[in-house]
């Protein structure tokens, strides 16, 4: 785990994506992506918009849309 963390962080663009592997097997990570999907599940298109707005721009091109 600390390797994928490293590995992560020292990146460009800095990516945790393999974290959720940690958390859940293959099946719960392709539920978990559709539930992040759907309109009720709000939460990471909020954390996007605000990671973009306060970005402003500095470093075009640099924002991942991955979720977990």
């Amino acid at each position: 785990m600390a390797r994928d963390v490293r590995a992560g962080l020292l990146g460009e663009p800095k990516d945790l994506s393999p974290w959720p592997k940690y958390l859940y097997d293959a099946e719960g990570s392709r539920l978990f992506e559709k539930i992040t999907e759907l309109p009720e599940y709000y939460q990471t298109r909020a954390e996007l918009s605000i990671l973009r707005d306060r970005a402003g721009g500095s470093s075009p091109g640099r924002a991942s849309t991955r979720t977990c």
